[in-house]
């Protein structure tokens, strides 16, 4: 399991993605005014990242982990999206806390490619048997 590197690329993903909720400047000053809509993208990272930890532990299910991936995937989107629609058109790329959204993004496309990589190899050893 820890041998994988998907396994790595999707702890860092859920790690960022707790990084964004609970210490962001942003997270913590919105919380504070308690608009549900401001702090619906720290909420929405913080499923992100549930997800991508508990399909650390689905290693045996590739398919399953697959479609995890994918939906952590989506609802990081919709946190990215969340966070322009609250921060403002005109200056959501000056904080540091977006570019760590597209960080969590980029490690969840990876670990989906080596699960992907993973599932390939077996399918082919399959295929010789």
């Amino acid at each position: 399991m820890i041998q994988r590197i998907q396994t790595i690329y999707l702890f860092l993903a859920g790690v960022m993605a707790a990084v964004f909720s609970f210490i962001s400047d942003y997270a913590l000053t919105q919380l504070q005014n308690l608009d549900l809509l401001k702090v619906s993208s720290s909420l929405s990272l913080i499923v992100s990242a549930i997800i991508a930890l508990v399909t650390i532990f689905l290693f045996k299910n590739r398919s399953l982990q697959i479609k995890l991936i994918w939906l952590s995937i989506i609802v990081a989107l919709a946190g990215v999206v969340l966070y322009i629609y609250t921060d403002g058109v005109q200056n959501f790329y000056l904080d540091w806390q977006f570019y760590l959204i597209l960080v969590v993004i980029l490690f969840l496309f990876l670990a989906k490619k080596g699960v992907q990589k993973d599932e390939n190899l077996i399918k082919s050893s399959y295929r010789l048997r």
